[in-house]
C-alpha cells in the first residue's frame, strides 16, 4: 500500500477535521499498526491509534476551520500523527521556527539524553519542548538555544527524579540506552565525551541537581543563576553542586581511552575472535581485571551480575557464541564509541560498548533489553 503524503490527506480531507481524523486512523491501521503510545488526544478523545513521537515539523493551520493539524515524520515520512482543536486564529505555519528548531534540536535532545541516559524519554523531552515552543511568544526570547535547552532540562530534570526510584527495582544491571551517533544516527547528534556509556554511568552516581548542574555548565555552558532557577536554589549552590560533581567524575578511575583507530582495530579483532570462538585471543584482548556486564531489564537471558576476570569473561564469550551465533557483527558508533551491533533474523539482538586501557579492553558492556533496543 502507498501512503499518502499529509498534504495529500489534506486536500483530500479539508473539509471537515473528522474526515482528517478518519483518515488518520485508516492510514494508522493499514501501514502502521503499531504505531506506538498514544501521547495526545485525536479531536478530543485518546485512541490507541494516534500516535506521535517527538521529530516535529511545521503545521498547517486551517483558520476557517478553527483546527490545526501538526507533522511528524520520524516514523513514517508524511505519517499525519498528531491532531488537536485549533486555539489561536494564525494563519499559516506557526511555532518555533523551522531552521532555528532544526539547529538547536540536538542540544535539546542531548541535554535530556545525558541527564537520563534514555533516548526513548529524551524524544519525549524534545517533543515537550517543540509543543510548549510551539504555543509560546519567543518574541522577547533573547538566547533561544538558551531558553530551549532550560526548557528541556528543567523538564529532564523532573523526569530524572522519578528514574532513579524505577531503577531501584530494575532486574539486573542498568546500562544507558545505546544512542546511535555518527553516519548511523538518524538525527544529528551532539557527541562528546559526556554521551559515552562509561561517562552516563559515571554520571549515574550524581544526584539528580549534581548531575543537572555539571551537564548544564560543564557540557552547554549555561550560565549558574538559569541552572539556578531549574534547581530553585541559588546561584551559588548549583555552583557548589556542579563543583561537586566535577570532583566525583574527577575521582572515577577511568582509563586513558586509546586512539580511534587502535580502538577500531581492537574490536576488529575481537569480533574475528567471537565469531571463531577463540578463546585465546579474546583472552590476549580483554584486560586480565576486565569486567562484562550486561542489561537485560529482565526481558531477555542476560547475566544479572556483573562477571570479573579477562579469562573467565572470554570463557563466556565462547560460550555465548556459539549458543547465540548472530547472523552478523556490525561495527558502529554508540554514544561516539566504536561497538558492535549484533543481528539475528533481520533484528538487533544486542549492542557491545566497551572501555580500553592501552591494547585491552577493561570494561565490555551488552545491551540486550529489547526495549532499548527498538531505537537502534
Amino acid at each position: 500500500m502507498t501512503v499518502p503524503s499529509a498534504a495529500e490527506l489534506l486536500k483530500r480531507y479539508r473539509a471537515t477535521l473528522d474526515d482528517v481524523v478518519e483518515e488518520v486512523l485508516y492510514v494508522l491501521d493499514a501501514a502502521f499498526a503499531a504505531a506506538g503510545p498514544v501521547r495526545k488526544a485525536a479531536y478530543g478523545r485518546e485512541d490507541p491509534r494516534v500516535a506521535s513521537t517527538m521529530l516535529a515539523t511545521p503545521r498547517l493551520a486551517f483558520p476557517e476551520q478553527r483546527i490545526e493539524v501538526k507533522f511528524i515524520a520520524r516514523v513514517c515520512p508524511g505519517l499525519l500523527l498528531i491532531i488537536g482543536e485549533r486555539r489561536t486564529a494564525v494563519g499559516d505555519a506557526s511555532g518555533p521556527d523551522l531552521l532555528g528548531w532544526e539547529t538547536h534540536r540536538p542540544a535539546v535532545f542531548g541535554v535530556a539524553y545525558r541527564l537520563l541516559g534514555s533516548v526513548a524519554d529524551a524524544e519525549d523531552v524534545a517533543q515537550d519542548v517543540w509543543l510548549r515552543a510551539a504555543a509560546a511568544d519567543l518574541s522577547e526570547v533573547a538566547d533561544l538555544r538558551a531558553w530551549l535547552v532550560t526548557v528541556s532540562a528543567r523538564r529532564a530534570y523532573d523526569l530524572l527524579k522519578s528514574a532513579r526510584v524505577r531503577r531501584e527495582s530494575y532486574v539486573g544491571p542498568w546500562l544507558p540506552e545505546p544512542l546511535l551517533t555518527g553516519p548511523d544516527a538518524a538525527a544529528p547528534v551532539l557527541v562528546d565525551d559526556s554521551v559515552s556509556s562509561a561517562m552516563l554511568l559515571v554520571m549515574e552516581e550524581l544526584s539528580p541537581p549534581e548531575r543537572v548542574a555539571f551537564v548544564l555548565h560543564d557540557v552547554f555552558e549555561i550560565p549558574f543563576p538559569r541552572i539556578a532557577e531549574i534547581l530553585d536554589t541559588t546561584a551559588a549552590a548549583a555552583r557548589q553542586l556542579a563543583s561537586r560533581a566535577r570532583r566525583r567524575v574527577a575521582r572515577a578511575d577511568r582509563p586513558p581511552p586509546a586512539s580511534r583507530a587502535e580502538r577500531e582495530r581492537l574490536l576488529t579483532l575481537f569480533r574475528a575472535a567471537y565469531e571463531a570462538g577463540d578463546l585465546e585471543t579474546l583472552v590476549q584482548l580483554l584486560h586480565p581485571d576486565a569486567t562484562y556486564v550486561t542489561d537485560g531489564g529482565g526481558k531477555a537471558f542476560a547475566a544479572r551480575k556483573p562477571i570479573h576476570g579477562g579469562a573467565r569473561v572470554a570463557e563466556v564469550m565462547v560460550r555465548v557464541s556459539g549458543q547465540w551465533r548472530p547472523d552478523r557483527i556490525d561495527l558502529a558508533e554508540v554514544g561516539g564509541e566504536p561497538a558492535l551491533v549484533h543481528r539475528r533474523g533481520g533484528a538487533v539482538f544486542s549492542v557491545d560498548t566497551f572501555e580500553f586501557s592501552g591494547s585491552r579492553i577493561v570494561a565490555y558492556r551488552r545491551m540486550m533489553n529489547p526495549e532499548k533496543l527498538a531505537r537502534v
